[in-house]
């Protein structure tokens, strides 16, 4: 076994690998990822790196050979690292158009987010689930590349869109939020009165705002309305915000 603190042994990055390899083994990353170690992160033979799958496993791997588009590892150590989050947070949202889901889905993988589901509004911009397979493609890439950025072993889902109704309907467990401007309760409140909750969902609105039978329908499926801040926020900013703020407070409050 290598010594891993030895300064010669210069770790080059986080790589995404489909299947955890044992221990021992030796094995190609896929070509773009390859690619991508050799060319922008430079990894050479004898550098360290790692690896995941997105089944909360890390895997220390070194170096063998490098080239573009080829880089062959050997795996040192395996460590279970689990999701990023003590309780798993849902994010349900409608999608805003074009470039600004792709901002979404990579601030709530940031954060943690552990589930992304697209959900259709009365008001939802028209046709943005249009193409959704390869939407979704591009989606699960950008939650793969925020899971290396910010060093999780797992990766956010992106579920199929669903409409209101239906995501009510399949939506049952744990702590929901739904938020609403000028809400009377504010989010941190919320969190707090109800910890331990074993899961979180937040439900973020179209940009023309819930209709009336929408939002009683929400009130009715147990959805808490909750402030986020004073001022009225674009889906993705509210979206980024809420998993923030999830995030750090099962952060902090689930280590005391």
């Amino acid at each position: 076994m290598p010594d891993h603190q030895n300064p010669i042994e210069r770790h080059a990055g986080r790589f995404f690998h489909d299947q955890s390899p044992p221990v021992g083994a030796s094995f190609a990353l896929a070509a773009a990822e390859a690619s991508h170690a050799a060319a922008s992160r430079r990894a050479r033979p004898g550098d360290l790196v790692t690896v995941f799958d997105g089944s909360g496993w890390d895997v220390l791997c070194r170096v063998e050979s490098a080239a573009r588009g080829a880089l062959e590892l050997s795996a040192l150590e395996r460590v279970h690292v689990g999701p990023p989050l003590a309780r798993p947070v849902t994010c349900a949202a409608a999608m805003p158009k074009g470039s600004r889901e792709d901002i979404l889905a990579a601030q709530c993988a940031q954060a943690g987010v552990s589930r992304l589901v697209p959900v259709e509004f009365d008001r939802s911009a028209p046709n943005v689930h249009r193409n959704w397979p390869k939407k979704a493609e591009r989606l699960r890439r950008l939650a793969v590349e925020a899971a290396k950025q910010s060093g999780a072993s797992t990766i956010m889902e992106i579920a199929d869109p669903l409409t209101l109704a239906e995501f009510l309907a399949e939506n049952r467990r744990g702590l929901r939020l739904a938020g609403f401007p000028g809400g009377s309760q504010g989010i941190l409140e919320t969190l707090e009165s109800a910890w331990p909750f074993e899961e979180v969902t937040f439900l973020v609105g179209p940009e023309g705002g819930l209709t009336d039978e929408e939002t009683r329908l929400v009130a009715e499926a147990g959805f808490a309305a909750v402030r986020l801040v004073a001022t009225i926020l674009r889906i993705e900013t509210a979206a980024a915000a809420f998993a923030a703020v999830c995030a750090a407070f099962i952060t902090e409050t689930a280590h005391t």
